[in-house]
């Protein structure tokens, strides 16, 4: 009989991040924040977007700092959890999430209100930037959903709780 220890519910979770799911989310998230950049310096120096107010430029340049700060967190929290450990700052779901709620959309509507209401029409760099926006939530949403043939960590207590076992440590049959 082999002993089998589940030290916590993270580490249990963090057992079913793979490696294709981090190459995906991590990849997606990578072209994001270079279209993100990409776009604030083509509207810095473009000719066609001379009249975009500052506080616009500021919103790009805040946003853009803000996807590289989340790509980075979400890239060591990735690492961490492929190697069992508990992330940096929180999960890397919660990171998902906040990445898809707090840049994502709000770099998609400046760059909507930057190209198509001042430039009159939308720009190679500006749907490239709606490009990587628009896709980068469709697979951070779908990706902080947990997977449905993983096993459930209240599945591992519930079956704990019915051997009758309480503490964290079970035999595993062989």
């Amino acid at each position: 009989m082999a002993s089998v220890k589940i030290k916590n519910k993270k580490q249990v979770a963090s057992q079913n991040v793979g490696w294709r799911t981090v190459i995906r989310t991590l990849s997606i998230s990578l072209a994001d924040v270079g279209a993100d950049w990409y776009f604030f310096f083509k509207v810095l120096r473009s000719e066609t977007h001379q009249g975009v107010p500052d506080t616009y430029l500021y919103g790009l340049l805040f946003l853009s700092f803000l996807s590289t700060a989340l790509f980075i967190t979400q890239v060591i929290n990735s690492c961490l959890a492929m190697n069992g450990r508990q992330g940096i700052c929180c999960s890397v779901n919660k990171i998902i999430w906040l990445s898809a709620a707090v840049e994502d959309l709000p770099q998609f509507m400046l760059t909507y209100m930057i190209d198509v209401q001042i430039g009159g029409e939308i720009t190679p760099e500006g749907m490239l930037n709606f490009s990587t926006n628009v896709l980068g939530f469709i697979v951070r949403l779908t990706e902080s959903y947990p997977n449905p043939n993983s096993p459930e960590i209240d599945d591992v207590d519930y079956v704990e709780e019915a051997r009758g076992k309480t503490s964290t440590s079970y035999k595993a049959m062989a």
